[in-house]
């Protein structure tokens, strides 16, 4: 209503970076705007529409997206020569694969693997927990 102060601040004060961020002269810069449509059409007419794992495994199989072959959270860029075409199902492969590594990667802050379920609960596990030695036992609240 017109007659009462607003008790939320401006959204300029509480996020100026995504209110930056969402101006109209930066929309279409990602993927899905206009320049990676124009580099995937590119990339996907330099393979030939070809799914390029396929190729290398001697099947020959329609791309339908296109790949970071080193990714990006390995090291990869966005250089063409970093980009391939890729079938679906090859696509779900290398992104499983790719999930695998980065799951045994050092975690960055800790500096050491992150162990989602190292087994579960009750079991022993040698090392884990202690630095005597002797083996860790985890179990629900029983000694």
């Amino acid at each position: 209503m017109p007659g009462f102060p607003s008790r939320h601040k401006p959204l300029q004060q509480i996020a100026p970076v995504h209110v930056a961020q969402a101006q109209p002269e930066n929309y279409g810069q990602g993927r899905g705007g206009r320049p990676w449509r124009r580099k995937r059409d590119a990339i996907m007419k330099r393979d030939q529409y070809l799914c390029v794992p396929c190729r290398a495994a001697g099947r020959v199989t329609a791309a339908e997206e296109v790949d970071h072959i080193v990714p990006q959270a390995e090291g990869g860029t966005g250089a063409d020569d970093n980009l391939q075409a890729i079938c679906v199902d090859c696509h779900i492969a290398k992104t499983k694969a790719e999930a695998a590594r980065g799951a045994n990667r050092s975690h960055p802050r800790r500096g050491r693997p992150v162990i989602p379920n190292p087994g579960g609960v009750g079991k022993n596990f040698e090392g884990l927990g202690s630095d005597t030695g002797r083996s860790a036992k985890f179990s629900h609240g029983q000694n």
